[in-house]
């Protein structure tokens, strides 16, 4: 899942939760679980979530880098206005979602 082609899609469904999400993270993840899933996070799903997004964007703040080459995967070019340390902890977090077992095999 690793493929560019995934890493996009997440780019495009991490600025999707931006966009339409509201301003907080909270809200931006539950949006975004609530798009691939059709549900809501449970409160302990939501905190998974919310770590991982707190940790990837601890990392990409110190490393402006490694923001550049993650939003610069795929096709379509990111919008340098949007290429943020939170559209890449984003586009991380939305690559988990769709990763998720529950996405996969969705019935």
């Amino acid at each position: 899942m690793n493929d560019e082609t995934y890493t996009e899609a997440s780019r495009f469904l991490a600025q999707r939760m931006m966009r339409d999400g509201g301003s907080s993270a909270e809200t931006q993840l539950t949006h975004g679980f609530r798009l691939v899933l059709s549900r809501a996070p449970k409160p302990e799903e939501l905190r998974v979530l919310q770590r991982a997004y707190a940790r990837a964007l601890a990392d990409f703040q110190k490393d402006v880098a490694a923001v550049k080459s993650l939003l610069s995967i795929g096709d379509k070019q990111t919008d340098p206005k949007q290429s943020t340390p939170e559209l890449a902890a984003l586009t991380t977090v939305a690559s988990t979602i769709l990763c998720l077992d529950e996405t996969v095999t969705k019935p």
